[in-house]
């Protein structure tokens, strides 16, 4: 892919008043403003900031059509880059989340050539300060000092490096990154209080840090938030249903969430696996990972050529604890996990669901979830090879209470009445 390199320079205001190019080539705009700047984000009024103060600081207030929180810019001590990314380029992608992952890579490589080694933003927790100063949160593809992801400017040393925002026209998208040299990006909160906060306490350089009590919990789940880091999928506006197809492709974002939350699910299952696998020593191990576990995993029994490979992947590791963690990875990273398969197999000439795949379809239809024991017996069993079968397990399953659950979800998308929940009543 061609880029085109350009230097900009002027006012802060200036800056980002520049119009998307005239063409469909690609751009790197390295942006030089001719001074000092707070840059206010696109649903902050001026009148949030201490306009007269920060004239007398020959510090420039500077709009921007890109929202998010204030951004303090000084040519000393921060570097702006903005990226321009075309419909079609490589660095497009109609998931916003994509874009900024894919703009944050490339700052992270730049900066690991310089050896400089960050930490890359995949989830953007909300946080209440985020919407008045851009440091203060966590956005996608943003960077982050090793081992301080999701850390801020409260209380200690600026854990950002890279801020990223977007605009977005017909054209493409631009992705403005702002990168910190030291700590003064962070100064943007010098010029106003968080109105949301009831304690204040000197910061020691000027400003002031909000205060807030914080409960911790004694033990942590290893699983709190990993659903929440995959990018969300946008359906279309005439689409009721949350199982649009064409919103849930396997992009980059989502394939390295994927492949994290397997591993995520491993370390759990390597922690506790002589309880969850019950099983002691690598024998008696194997075995109940590949004949009792895996089954569970891809909701059927896995094919003689599916055992084989991954008893082969489990011999590669010598330690057990590795073994059982490499197959689990494998297992929760594989297309027959991640996907529920409606193939069936060919019978008088015509395909037939296999016991296996009505299960699941009968799991996912009233409980949302994988089959039960239940479900997995009538299937093994030959129960649900014909209508009399799947018609006692299908009730069997409406007289539990998720199933409740699970019709009302459906009956809300179905009737097309989902946004009145969450309108504005007044």
């Amino acid at each position: 892919m061609a880029v085109r390199l350009e230097t900009h320079r002027g006012t802060a205001a200036a800056l980002h008043a520049l119009p998307f190019p005239d063409d469909s080539g690609a751009r790197i705009w390295h942006m030089r403003p001719a001074g000092p700047a707070l840059v206010m984000g696109s649903g902050q009024s001026a009148d949030l900031f201490d306009r007269a103060g920060l004239a007398r600081a020959g510090v420039e207030l500077a709009p921007r059509r890109s929202g998010g929180g204030a951004v303090w810019i000084d040519p000393a001590s921060t570097v702006w880059i903005d990226v321009f990314a075309p419909r079609g380029s490589p660095l497009y992608a109609e998931d916003l989340t994509t874009t900024f992952v894919l703009v944050g890579r490339v700052w992270q490589r730049a900066f690991a050539a310089s050896g400089v080694h960050l930490d890359l933003a995949r989830q953007a927790p909300k946080d209440p300060l985020a919407r008045w100063v851009c440091w203060a949160g966590v956005g996608w593809g943003e960077l982050f000092l090793p081992g301080h992801l999701g850390g801020t400017s409260r209380g200690g040393p600026v854990a950002k490096v890279l801020g990223l925002s977007q605009r977005r026209t017909r054209w493409g998208a631009r992705v403005q990154g702002m990168a910190v040299v030291d700590g003064s990006a962070v100064r943007a909160a010098d010029w106003f209080a968080d109105p949301d906060a009831e304690r204040f306490e000197d910061d020691g350089f000027g400003g002031q840090n909000s205060l807030i009590d914080v409960e911790c919990a004694e033990a942590s789940d290893p699983f709190a938030g990993l659903i929440d880091r995959f990018p969300p999928e946008v359906r279309p506006s005439d689409f009721g249903f949350d199982t649009h197809a064409d919103s849930a492709r396997v992009n980059a974002t989502r394939l390295v969430e994927y492949l994290d939350a397997a591993e995520v699910i491993a370390d759990a299952l390597v922690a506790e696996y002589p309880e969850l696998l019950r099983c002691s020593g690598r024998s008696a191990c194997e075995a109940a990972l590949l004949d009792g576990f895996a089954p569970r995993v891809f909701r059927r029994t896995l094919t003689g050529e599916e055992r084989a490979r991954y008893a082969a992947q489990f011999a590669e590791e010598s330690e057990l604890a590795d073994a059982i963690h490499l197959v689990a990875r494998t297992l929760f990273s594989s297309p027959h996990f991640l996907y529920r398969s409606e193939i069936g197999e060919a019978s008088d000439g015509a395909y037939r669901l296999t016991a296996s795949e009505v299960a699941s379809a009968l799991a996912y239809t009233f409980w949302g979830t994988a089959p039960d024991d239940g479900l997995r017996e009538a299937a093994a069993t030959g129960q649900l090879d014909d209508r009399g079968g799947i018609e006692a397990e299908a009730r069997r399953l409406l007289a539990d209470p998720r199933a409740r659950d699970l019709v009302a979800i459906f009956s809300v998308q179905w009737l097309g009445v989902e946004a009145i929940l969450t309108a504005n009543k007044s």
